[in-house]
């Protein structure tokens, strides 16, 4: 079936569509820390996205207790403080 000449798409409209396709994946997931023995939640790091600088240090109190964290997966934790953690 031939497109009618009027109804021609943009020709920046496949390279946008290939690109939203191809990043949407690639976007953060919900930020978390989880425990790698009971694969919950550890409370109060909701929002809280492992990476390159992050400042986890003087979480030592119980409810903050980060002795079971996952963080596994190729993190890049380069720079990041977890002293007294």
């Amino acid at each position: 079936m031939i497109a009618h000449p009027s109804v021609r798409r943009p020709p920046f409209a496949l390279p946008a569509i290939m690109l939203i396709v191809i990043a949407l994946p690639t976007l953060p997931a919900n930020a978390q820390i989880y425990n790698w023995q009971t694969a919950e939640v550890i409370p109060g790091t909701e929002g809280i996205t492992p990476g390159p600088g992050v400042d986890l240090s003087n979480w030592n109190t119980e409810p903050h207790n980060l002795r079971y964290a996952d963080l596994s997966g190729g993190l890049d934790l380069h720079g990041s403080s977890f002293q007294v953690s």
